[in-house]
């Protein structure tokens, strides 16, 4: 190959160490896609001795070429990517190929098919180890960069790849084990040193509201983006004080990680994202949600709704009020304990309807909820096949969605609850079962 083209073809694939993947390495950084190629070779060449029969230095070089569509398209997550994102990385793998000259244009090609048709023991080792390496990098990540999806999806990641060999089945189950062992440290509260907030901004003129898609009802307001990650932090630690407030680690404030905020989604908003509720869809929230995870959910949503029972049942006057009354697009905003209890119960139930859940309201928040969320779980894989739904307005739903919408709902309405009763009566007389800071905002 002449100097000049060699130096151009490197340029051209330089970007795998610019663009990089949904994984987070265990030093609080995005890897590379070169960084995971590069590991998942080495983790090929470990193989020979397995697979003595297979032709390891095939499997290598598939292991280091295989991303080199993602030089033009970056990475797309597993869990949202479609047969049109691959389709799209084909295109972009072809378009390189015919930068280089012959016989590696030709042999490129060849290696690449087979790597697709999956026929061959090399394509399919190549394949397997794949996924394998990419569950080890994200059991050595910091539990705050995990969407609430991926801690279902790494025990299910790669089960059919590797059941071409019983190496590999062997390695899955050890990499479970880590995988279920940093499920257990989720579980009991374990947050390590740094919280990554992976932050979706919806803005507009009026102001800008971000929301963190790892941790569905943290969300703040601000008049700019600025001011609105200035407030994750307090946001994030109230979050956590709830989910874990029976566990030991969160009565100390050293305990809590510091915030670490990156924006992974932009959406220009229409409405006064100021004033009221948006529109907002995620893209994490596009991924299915299984039966299992359907079950901490149910969990989340049911302590969410007996939390705001606690905190409105400690406010013995029920129709008082000393805010301003205040009007959006959606009409009145509620004054009133009394209000407010009953307009975030009515909207328990407008929610499920999104999704084409309905029932008759109860006057009881928590029977209330758990009606929509038993019927949510006996839905699920119809409205799974359904995938995205849209309401009368036009608006987007998906099962993600309503529950990250009926969370923070209830915490905005459960935060300002919470404000009104600590002004008329002081915070030893009021419950605060949302685990609100002093200084709320």
């Amino acid at each position: 190959m002449k100097p000049r083209d060699l130096i151009n073809f490197m340029s051209l694939i330089e970007k795998l160490k610019c663009n990089t993947r949904h994984s987070w390495t265990s030093s609080y950084r995005k890897e590379s896609v070169a960084e995971h190629s590069f590991r998942l070779a080495f983790m090929a060449y470990l193989m020979k001795d397995e697979f003595p029969e297979l032709d390891i230095s095939k499997v290598i070089l598939m292991c280091i070429c295989h991303d080199f569509g993602e030089a033009v398209t970056g990475d797309i997550p597993a869990f949202i990517k479609e047969k049109s994102h691959e389709e799209v990385e084909e295109e972009a793998i072809q378009e390189l190929l015919l930068k280089l000259p012959e016989p590696y244009d030709t042999e490129l090609k060849a290696l690449f098919l087979e790597m697709k048709e999956q026929t061959t023991m090399e394509a399919k080792l190549y394949k397997a180890l794949d996924k394998m390496e990419t569950l080890i990098q994200h059991n050595e990540s910091d539990l705050s960069t995990w969407l609430p999806q991926e801690y279902y999806l790494n025990l299910t990641y790669g089960e059919e790849q590797v059941k071409f060999s019983e190496y590999t089945k062997a390695l899955k189950a050890e990499i479970d084990k880590d995988s279920k062992r940093r499920i257990e440290q989720a579980i009991t509260g374990w947050c390590g040193e740094t919280y990554h907030v992976q932050a979706v901004k919806e803005y507009n003129a009026k102001g800008c509201l971000i929301y963190c898609a790892n941790l569905p009802g943290v969300f703040v307001r601000g008049r700019t983006e600025e001011e609105a990650i200035s407030k994750i932090a307090n946001a994030v630690e109230e979050y956590l004080r709830w989910i874990y407030k029976e566990k030991s680690w969160t009565q100390e404030m050293s305990a809590f990680p510091s915030v670490m905020t990156e924006i992974v989604q932009r959406f220009e908003s229409k409405r006064m994202i100021e004033e009221a509720e948006t529109e907002v869809l995620f893209e994490s929230e596009l991924t299915p949600v299984s039966d299992e995870e359907l079950k901490y959910w149910k969990k989340i949503l049911l302590d969410s709704a007996r939390d705001f029972q606690v905190m409105y049942d400690s406010i013995l006057d029920k129709d008082v009020t000393n805010k301003p009354l205040r009007r959006t697009f959606y009409g009145c905003m509620p004054q009133t304990p009394r209000e407010i209890y009953e307009h975030v119960n009515e909207w328990t139930t407008k929610y499920f309807e999104k999704i084409g859940i309905s029932f008759e309201r109860s006057s009881d928040i928590g029977t209330n909820r758990r009606v929509g969320v038993e019927l949510l779980l006996k839905k699920n894989a119809c409205l799974q096949q359904q995938g995205i739904m849209t309401d009368e307005s036009g608006e987007q739903w998906t099962v993600r969605k309503v529950i990250r919408r009926i969370l923070w709902h209830e915490r905005i309405h459960g935060k300002s609850l919470y404000k009104m009763a600590v002004r008329l009566y002081g915070k030893e007389d009021v419950n605060n079962s949302f685990c609100f800071l002093e200084r709320t905002e």
